[in-house]
């Protein structure tokens, strides 16, 4: 809320994982999460009310995206469809879900073998977690898509031409 810092807190997170684009507008996403949420100043009431900590799950999400004449993309989300499995930390064995992610722009590489993608905008993400706590975040995020020979597209002549 405008105003009032006594309920924010920061985390910091990075990301590997793996986009897959089924070449029909949708696609998925598997990937891996490790973060930091650093000491937070606790307002009245103690609020926020847990110590510094790190932990990592794993998750994934469906999105759909569009290609442009000028060489440009955009990714949304799927809405309902991201998941999260808490691996270790404080949140170890709990499941998460996110309601929405804020649509990614991006470049296209000559040869279409590389991708950026940045958020252009914001939104409030809610996070609900297993345990029921709800946690309204506001996220930037920034991706490189470097494209990876897969098995599925190897040739009988093993050329090498993907």
């Amino acid at each position: 809320m405008p105003g009032s810092s006594t309920d924010a807190y920061a985390n910091s997170f990075a990301v590997e994982g793996i986009r897959k684009f089924n070449g029909n507008g949708t696609g998925t996403v598997k990937g891996t999460v490790v973060g930091i949420t650093i000491r937070p100043t606790p307002g009245p009431g103690g609020f926020p009310h847990f110590p510094p900590a790190a932990g990592s799950a794993d998750f994934s999400f469906s999105f759909t995206y569009t290609v442009n004449e000028d060489g440009t993309w955009t990714s949304t989300m799927v809405p309902g469809s991201y998941t999260e499995t808490h691996l270790t930390g404080p949140r170890t064995g709990q499941t998460s879900t996110v309601d929405a992610i804020p649509p990614t722009t991006g470049i296209i590489s000559e040869g279409g073998k590389t991708l950026t993608a940045a958020h252009v905008t914001t939104a409030v993400e809610t996070h609900t977690y297993s345990n029921g706590d709800v946690e309204p975040r506001i996220c930037h995020r920034s991706r490189i898509y470097i494209k990876l020979r897969h098995s599925d597209d190897d040739d009988d002549q093993g050329n090498g031409n993907h």
